[in-house]
């Protein structure tokens, strides 16, 4: 399922790069799955974590992931997808207000995505400093709040003990971005 999941993805995702570093898009899934890997995850969600934007940012549809992956797999998928119809913010905040209640697999794809995306942009930011963030729609601070509400989130209704220790490694990663220091 994993080697699938890994092939559908590069497959799907060819041609696209990161709009900050012009690395290939499918770097960035593949990152993600690596931290669900590392994390003791299972298949299914390391299969989600290589198509989590397959649906959001390219042709593939929800059901094509449930048709070739399972239910448990599309349901993870469709957990990370924004609508892209909806402005910015609703969007954003519909993340927020969903995580706090989600699954603890949701959240950790969630948190695997958030944290390789923030990896990535610290590195730019290294390079090129603040004006990174112009390259968004939406600048350093709405990014520091978007970032911190889902942060907190992911904390919401876990004991300690289920909490994956990437989540910290999140944490600590969006407020050394995000501080007046950054």
């Amino acid at each position: 399922m994993i080697s699938e999941a890994k092939r559908f993805a590069e497959f799907a995702h060819r041609g696209q790069v990161r709009k900050l570093s012009g690395v290939p898009y499918f770097v960035h899934v593949e990152n993600t799955a690596t931290i669900l890997l590392k994390a003791g995850a299972s298949d299914e969600l390391i299969a989600a974590g290589y198509l989590h934007d397959t649906v959001e940012d390219t042709d593939a549809e929800l059901d094509d992931i449930k048709e070739k992956f399972g239910t448990a797999v599309a349901e993870l998928v469709a957990f990370n997808t924004e609508d892209k119809k909806k402005s910015w913010e609703e969007r954003k905040q519909a993340t927020i207000n969903h995580t706090g209640s989600a699954s603890l697999e949701e959240k950790m794809l969630l948190a695997a995505d958030k944290l390789d995306n923030l990896k990535s942009i610290e590195q730019e930011v290294i390079k090129y400093g603040d004006q990174v963030w112009q390259h968004f729609s939406r600048g350093k601070e709405q990014q520091a709040w978007y970032y911190s509400q889902v942060v907190e989130q992911l904390y919401a209704n876990l004991k300690p003990e289920e909490v994956p220790t990437y989540f910290y490694s999140l944490d600590r990663l969006q407020q050394r971005l995000f501080s007046d220091k950054a």
